[in-house]
């Protein structure tokens, strides 16, 4: 893999750096599937190991480099269709780290867990789907000391009719709980919210 750094990486105001190099990856991955009578499973390892990855250096307030990181992990997915039932799941285990230092790598959650149970009857289908992210390191917006985000939840609901072949109705609604969690120190994320959508 390759990534040419972006306008932003190399010129937004307190970010960029104009000296920045390309990240070049290489990944590996190894994986089984089974599939039988509605049944299906996956295991899959797989490790990446990248040059001049592109994140923010705390210590000179721009981006920079990494010389050497390396992420690593397993995941495995599973899921059934039981008559008009349909359940899905995943669980990955993640171990990202600058090479250098063995020091984990910034906003990477070393656990993430995600179910999804849908029943379909005619047009219709009603749903949800539940993610867990376990908590992740990051740096304090203020003091820039490494410090770790609260892990957290998120369920989401939809409900979905099919008008005709070509015209779907979805009516959605994301962090079902109003959960209160960060991606990044210092910045909200949104809380519950609805959405409907027209599929042509």
């Amino acid at each position: 893999a390759f990534r040419a750094p972006s306008f932003n990486d190399l010129h937004f105001p307190f970010f960029g750096n104009p000296n920045l190099a390309p990240e070049k990856a290489r990944s590996a991955e190894l994986g089984l599937r089974y599939a039988h009578a509605g049944a299906r499973a996956s295991l899959a390892l797989f490790r990446t190991r990248t040059r001049d990855l592109i994140q923010y250096d705390f210590a000179t307030a721009q981006a920079g480099n990494v010389a050497r990181a390396r992420a690593e992990g397993v995941e495995f997915s599973a899921g059934a269709t039981v008559g008009p039932w349909r359940v899905d799941g995943n669980a990955t285990w993640l171990d990202a780290r600058d090479e250098s230092t063995e020091v984990r790598l910034l906003r990477r959650a070393p656990w993430t867990v995600n179910l999804g149970l849908f029943h379909d009857q005619g047009r219709w289908r009603i749903g949800g789907e539940a993610a867990w992210v376990d908590k992740r390191v990051d740096v304090d917006l203020n003091t820039f000391a490494r410090k770790d985000l609260a892990a957290y939840t998120l369920l989401r609901a939809v409900v979905q009719f099919k008008a005709t072949a070509r015209l779907t109705l979805k009516l959605r609604v994301e962090n079902l709980l109003d959960e209160t969690y960060t991606l990044v120190d210092g910045y909200r994320t949104a809380g519950r919210a609805a959405f409907a959508v027209i599929d042509w």
